[in-house]
């Protein structure tokens, strides 16, 4: 119990942060439409929390950073799903500006000679192939919806409100069908692929 408590509280902390850079960027974007504006200071709270201290550089500081958001395809956790998105939303809205940090030959010391060539960057397509070869592997991988053994329930979509926007999510029922079920392989509301 302690330790879920101490997650919520670096969670909180971390969303504060995000609220703080969404409305410096905000002021920032203002100030610059106005001809000979400055710029207002608006205070980050990065060490309020050890995670978001930690998290600095790639949040609103000199880094490039992803955001993967785990969400559930049930229905009994949309409501966790629709805050992970809306926190997903907003870390999204934030721009940091990289910039890449080089050293000048004088100043490099050739204590480590580096002989070892780079090696290459895979490329988005294999990276994609290796991602959809790990959800093969995942164990509702070979789940079809309206299998009477592993998927009664069909496959159902709902629609969250998430901030200003409305996401559309599809999802495998592994309950029961009920008695206002259609036919079929279907299930509810027929969400397509996905």
């Amino acid at each position: 119990m302690k330790e879920a408590s101490s997650i919520n509280l670096s969670l909180f902390h971390l969303a504060r942060v995000v609220q703080a850079l969404q409305v410096a960027q905000q002021k920032s974007t203002k100030a610059g439409a106005k001809a000979g504006a400055t710029a207002c200071k608006v205070h980050i709270p990065y060490k309020d929390d050890a995670l978001s201290h930690l998290l600095k550089d790639a949040l609103g500081g000199n880094g490039t950073s992803v955001l993967i958001a785990t969400v559930s395809p049930a229905i009994t956790h949309a409501f966790e799903t629709r805050s992970t998105l809306g926190f997903a939303l907003s870390c999204g809205s934030i721009v940091n500006k990289a910039r890449v940090n080089r050293r000048s030959k004088a100043n490099q010391t050739s204590a480590i000679p580096n002989n070892e060539p780079a090696a290459p960057k895979p490329s988005r397509a294999a990276m994609a192939h290796a991602a959809a070869k790990a959800a093969q592997q995942l164990p509702w991988a070979g789940v079809v919806a309206g299998d009477p053994v592993l998927c009664p329930g069909g496959r159902r979509s709902a629609r969250l409100n998430v901030g200003k926007s409305t996401v559309e999510i599809s999802y495998l029922d592994y309950g029961p069908r009920t008695s206002t079920d259609s036919g079929g392989g279907g299930g509810g509301g027929g969400g397509g692929g996905g």
